[in-house]
């Protein structure tokens, strides 16, 4: 049963069909898989997670010429977090048709979640789309204590350290 609900509302989403969609289209995501510790299970608070976009590159754009932003919005449109390609030092000199953003332990409470993607190719704006997608994380231990947050208490879990002074 927890198999089940964890692989429920998983995998691969097209992205396409959005009116608003900005960008010259040099290079454009067509796919999104959103997955949690496997391909086809859900994220979980405290897992594995990993979102992988497979690219449209009909002008084969290295990989180095290519700024990709992610913007993570909770369901009251407030941001979560931001993560770029631009601050890994892992830039690849050859044409990309897939890039990865992967996260060891994924510090997100259980909720809604929604992607807002930004790519530029050479500081011009290539594909701009606005909450493209939404993924779910279902609950999780992410402290190894058995006690899950509340929800409403916070959407982002940091790992800390409690000492007490006699």
């Amino acid at each position: 049963a927890i198999q089940h609900y964890l692989s429920d509302s998983a995998g691969e989403q097209a992205i396409t069909g959005f009116a608003d969609r900005k960008g010259n289209g040099r290079v454009k995501v067509n796919a999104v898989e959103v997955c949690g510790t496997k391909a086809g299970y859900k994220p979980q608070t405290g897992q594995s997670f990993a979102m992988r976009f497979a690219l449209e590159n009909p002008e084969s754009i290295p990989g180095s010429d290519l700024r990709f932003d992610l913007r993570i919005d909770d369901h009251m449109g407030q941001r979560a977090a931001w993560l770029s390609n631009t601050l890994s030092e892992n830039e690849k000199a050859e044409p990309v048709s897939e890039i990865s953003f992967e996260v060891d332990k994924l510090s997100l409470n259980a909720g809604l979640y929604y992607v807002t993607l930004y790519i530029e190719v050479r500081n011009e704006v290539s594909d701009w789309i606005q909450n493209a997608f939404s993924f779910e994380v279902s609950e999780g231990d992410y402290y190894g204590t058995g006690k899950p947050v509340p929800i409403n208490q916070s959407n982002i879990l940091i790992d800390f350290k409690v000492a007490y002074d006699v």
